[in-house]
């Protein structure tokens, strides 16, 4: 009642209200003058704690993520095959349909470790009519393109691995950059070689970038499990693109 009566215009009602408020009720704080904002009050939200940082890295585990990186790398660009690799390939290829069973496995393990070469020799296999060979060129064919061990090896590290495919995909990403700009300024120069070198640096650089960003992707599939790390935030996991 003081506080309608308070909000009058006239400076006698005004003092009634204040008499009023004196004599039969308490004071009225300033909340409650002014009233709820669109009829609702405010509420004061709980500071929220930061999130603690992740655990450091050991060094053995930055050098054995380091490698697996490499390793990765290294399948993804390997240097052109040899003919003696190739007519090894071809050999393994028709081992493949081997009646031993010991062989078939010693042939399949051989082509995943020979890796990218092999690829398209395997590719044309999974057109076999022998339904063996088909089968094992397929999951060789997933296997390396998969980098199998490599893959697992970095998932069983968790965050930290992603982590650091994260930081050498941007580092190669600048590298492109780089090495574009050293190849432009060389050429310019009239430094022929220099410029050469520069522009396949350049072109290294950009198939490191597509093959980490496959490394990311691939290392994303695993979700919330990899190695106990982060848990995706407000229930929804993010998805990698190439």
């Amino acid at each position: 009642m003081a506080v309608i009566i308070g909000r009058s215009k006239g400076w006698l009602w005004w003092l009634a209200g204040c008499f009023c408020a004196l004599v039969f009720g308490r004071g009225v704080t300033a909340r409650e003058a002014v009233g709820p904002l669109y009829g609702v009050e405010p509420v004061n939200p709980a500071p929220v704690a930061p999130k603690p940082p992740p655990p450091p890295v050991q060094e053995d585990a930055r050098q054995k993520i380091d490698k697996l990186i490499n390793d990765y790398l290294a399948a993804q660009s390997p240097a052109p095959a040899t003919a003696e690799l190739k007519e090894k390939i071809a050999r393994l290829i028709k081992e493949l349909g081997d009646n031993e069973w010991s062989v078939r496995e010693a042939a399949s393990k051989a082509l995943v470790d020979i890796g990218q070469p092999a690829l398209a020799a395997l590719k044309e296999a999974l057109k076999s009519k022998d339904a063996e060979v088909a089968m094992r060129a397929r999951e060789a064919v997933e296997k390396i393109e998969g980098a199998g061990a490599t893959v697992e090896g970095l998932r069983a590290l968790g965050y930290a691995a992603q982590a650091a495919v994260q930081k050498r995909l941007l580092e190669e990403r600048r590298l492109i950059a780089e090495k574009a700009g050293a190849a432009a300024e060389a050429e310019l120069a009239g430094r022929k070689d220099e410029a050469e070198k520069a522009r396949a640096g350049a072109k290294q650089a950009q198939a490191n970038t597509a093959a980490l960003a496959k490394l990311l992707a691939l290392l994303a599939q695993a979700g919330p499990a990899i190695g106990g790390g982060a848990q995706p935030e407000y229930g929804v996991r993010r998805v990698l693109r190439d």
